[in-house]
């Protein structure tokens, strides 16, 4: 059986998938709701998604950021602190950053190790941007443009990191308890649930009473614990047939494929489908997703659940030896 840590990313795997942006190897890009949605409803029209495919422009840009000193560095200084605040490895978010340097600009004052850190550390801790803005010295309002621009070019970055794998991969690093009860299975379904913040209602003269919607999203994962696709935000009302057929999730799948749901499996032989549990739980950890997304960020949910899962499938023990 082949080693089922080949599914991870090494370190030239995610230099290179960060330099070229976008892979064959990613999954087909997830449709985001055009209807029932709560991002749909509360974008402005002029935020428009990005062309994945689009690389042009970016990479003979060259950032500086040498004016400016590492402000967060001591949130980071090892590997408990970085997963703690932001999720992933400390090694990972140094390659990350490194990767980044030279592939997009902007003039924000702060150092480009700190704007990622910044914008890491809201989707992991979903801490008021006013507090973060204070331990980063910068005012509230440009640590709010600033993760708005991060989360912009990170959904862009990162996205291959989210591949739909062949399905001889899928069968070479399928844990052996998952084989005995589950052999022919492609991907496990699981819908999450998030909730986002409405704008105040002034209409009603309730200037500080804040009120959420809840959302659902639907997450497929691979036996061996690989996010493969992650779907956007629909209205908790809409079906999970509805979000299945629709999401996007349909055009990675072949003849043959089959899929379960979370309904099968957890119901039955909870200890073989562990490492897709884990990778559930490790995309929870992202406390935007786990509590109330803000109404700032709101136009952005699909874009954040889509680096949250790259994010993710970058932490080295979400594929955990299935030897």
């Amino acid at each position: 059986m082949a080693d089922p840590m080949e599914v991870s990313f090494s370190v030239n795997d995610f230099t290179s998938a960060v330099s070229s942006h976008a892979g064959n190897s990613s999954s087909a890009n997830p449709r985001d709701p055009q209807c029932h949605s709560v991002h749909a409803r509360s974008v402005e029209p002029t935020q428009r998604d990005h062309d994945y495919c689009k690389t042009g422009g970016l990479q003979d840009v060259h950032y500086e950021t040498t004016q400016y000193d590492d402000v967060g560095h001591p949130f980071i200084d090892n590997d408990h602190k970085a997963l703690h605040f932001i999720g992933i490895a400390l090694d990972v978010f140094n390659i990350l950053v490194s990767s980044l340097e030279g592939n997009t600009s902007n003039t924000f004052p702060m150092s480009l190790r700190d704007q990622v850190l910044l914008t890491l550390m809201m989707l992991k801790t979903n801490c008021q941007i006013a507090k973060l803005a204070e331990q980063f010295r910068v005012s509230e309002i440009m640590a709010s443009t600033i993760v708005s621009f991060w989360i912009e070019e990170l959904e862009k970055i990162l996205q291959p990191l989210i591949p739909w794998l062949p399905k001889e991969t899928i069968e070479a690093t399928m844990p052996q308890e998952f084989r005995k009860y589950y052999p022919n299975t492609t991907c496990v379904l699981h819908f999450c649930q998030s909730y986002v913040q409405n704008p105040p209602n002034l209409s009603r003269g309730e200037p500080h009473v804040l009120y959420h919607d809840t959302v659902k999203f639907l997450v497929a994962v691979a036996p061996c614990g690989l996010i493969m696709f992650i779907s956007g935000a629909y209205e908790v009302h809409s079906s999970d047939k509805s979000i299945t057929m629709n999401s996007g999730l349909l055009d990675n799948l072949k003849p043959g494929d089959v899929f379960m749901t979370q309904h099968r499996y957890c119901s039955r032989n909870v200890s073989s489908t562990s490492h897709v549990v884990r990778a559930i739980q490790h995309l929870k950890v992202y406390k935007i997703l786990s509590h109330v997304v803000s109404n700032i960020m709101a136009p952005q949910i699909n874009k954040i659940l889509r680096i949250c899962s790259a994010l993710v499938n970058l932490r080295c023990d979400v594929v955990h030896d299935s030897q």
